[in-house]
Parts: C-alpha cells; structure tokens; sequence
C-alpha cells in the first residue's frame, strides 16, 4: 500500500494501543495502516481509491507482514468516519483475520461498524451481481458487498490454490496432439 502519512491522521495513530512503549518499529507501522485509511476518508479521497486503498492494499498489505505486526494492525481501532467505509473497513479487517485464523478484533464488532441497508461496490453489473452472489462472510455481515477478486490476486486467500503455470491456458499444435495420442 503506498498511502502516505497526513499529517491530521498523527493524532489517530498517538491513541492506537501499539504505540504504547515496546512496541516494534514494524509494529507501529502495521498499527499506523489502519489510521491512515480512516484519515484519507475523512478527506474525502474518491470511492475508486479508498476501495483499492482499503480492500485491495489493506488485505495485500496484511499477507506480506508477520502475526506480531498482524496484531497490532488488527488491535489498531481507527476512529469512525460517518461513512459506509467504516464498515467496509472492519469488515476487511475481519475477512484478513479469519482467513489467517486470528482473533478478530472487538472494535470490528461496534454496531458502528455494520450497516443497516446493504452497500454494493459497484464498477458495473457484472461485478456487483458477482459481489451479491460471492461476497465474504465477513463483508455480508457488516452488509458491505465486495466483489471477492478485489481483495487481491487470490481473492483473500493465503493460498495460491493452482500453480500460475498449470492453470494458465496451453496451446496444443497438431504436432504435440498426435505425440500425446500415440
């Protein structure tokens, strides 16, 4: 995720529970995340960027750090922004814990952060048939549809499930055809 720092998002970060005293560097980092998105949507950043931001980069981010900076990003409850990404945020958060099997934090449980009437990020109605029908747990209940690719390239998976070399489509020449056969 290549979000900067705003400057207003500091006062965020001071209130975050790893900040407190022996905490690591990549610690308060991970802890730093999850203030800064609130920060960019009490800004008024556009819906495309604060989807990639926070759905894309926030799961791709969490898969590339360790448990401990894990925790602290998790246990780092950003303040609320009025806004339907509130949800969106902790239902992202949810959805990154359980697919590591983490506890997931309390903060994502705040009514707060569930929506009465169901959201859809929507590019077209393709996706958002595809988010309806395939949206994670963890985005239906906060009633935040995603469609679930938009997560990242595995779909929020720790896993790759086929290797990238096996799954990708193979031309077979004529030649390699009647090989194959005899």
């Amino acid at each position: 995720m290549r979000a900067t720092l705003k400057p207003d998002a500091g006062a965020d970060m001071q209130a975050s529970k790893p900040r407190q005293a022996g905490a690591t560097r990549r610690e308060r980092i991970a802890a730093a995340k999850l203030s800064e998105l609130a920060a960019e949507v009490r800004e008024g950043w556009d819906a495309t960027t604060l989807e990639r931001l926070i759905v894309k980069g926030l799961t791709r981010y969490y898969h590339g750090i360790d448990d401990e900076a894990r925790r602290a990003l998790a246990e780092a409850e950003p303040t609320l922004t009025g806004t339907v990404w509130d949800a969106v945020i902790a239902a992202t958060v949810e959805h990154a814990c359980t697919t590591h099997d983490a506890e997931v934090p309390a903060w994502t449980q705040a009514p707060e952060r569930f929506l009465k009437r169901p959201w859809v990020y929507r590019r077209g109605p393709i996706e958002r048939g595809t988010a309806l029908a395939n949206a994670p747990a963890a985005f239906i209940r906060h009633n935040t549809f995603i469609e679930p690719r938009n997560l990242d390239e595995r779909g929020g998976e720790r896993h790759v499930w086929a290797d990238h070399e096996s799954a990708a489509p193979r031309v077979v020449r004529p030649a390699e055809r009647e090989a194959e056969a005899g």
